[in-house]
């Protein structure tokens, strides 16, 4: 192995350790933006939400590079080894939380842009909050342990 294919992996490795910092900002904006979304149905409010556009908006980029960031700290990092089912699991449910997210804020501009809210718009927001806390869900396996939500 060459010091250049040395350093990359190196750096990629390194890259990826911001995965654990990065990840929490698209768990709290995806949950929030649902949040807010269900709050507005339940009012009966139609239009699309500046706050939930922000969140989704967010959201999503940083839901993209925790993604990306995640994959290298498995790859590079070696991190989840000892765990591959749940390193599988979380790895492509982080993955899908990404292109779902960045859908979510395709479908909510195209709403805000007509001035009015869908329910696939509500739909996808909800489904990204699931999907974020699923990811999560597993990314808390490989940190803590199987039972690490144990009652």
């Amino acid at each position: 192995m060459s010091n250049r294919s040395i350093t990359v992996t190196h750096l990629l490795g390194w890259l990826g350790r911001f995965h654990i910092l990065v990840v929490h900002l698209p768990i709290a904006l995806l949950v929030a933006a649902a949040i807010a979304e269900t709050w507005a149905a339940w009012r009966g409010t139609r239009s699309p939400s500046p706050v939930v556009r922000f969140c989704v908006l967010l959201g999503a980029v940083s839901a993209g590079a925790a993604a990306i960031l995640g994959w290298f700290h498995a790859d590079f990092g070696g991190y989840g080894a000892d765990m591959p089912h749940e390193l599988d699991l979380h790895r492509w449910l982080g993955t899908a939380t990404g292109l779902w997210a960045v859908g979510t804020v395709l479908l909510y501009e195209w709403d805000a842009r007509r001035h009015r809210g869908s329910r696939l718009s509500r739909i996808a927001v909800v489904a990204g909050a699931i999907l974020v806390s699923a990811a999560g869900h597993f990314g808390g396996m490989l940190v803590h342990g199987e039972g690490f939500f144990d009652w």
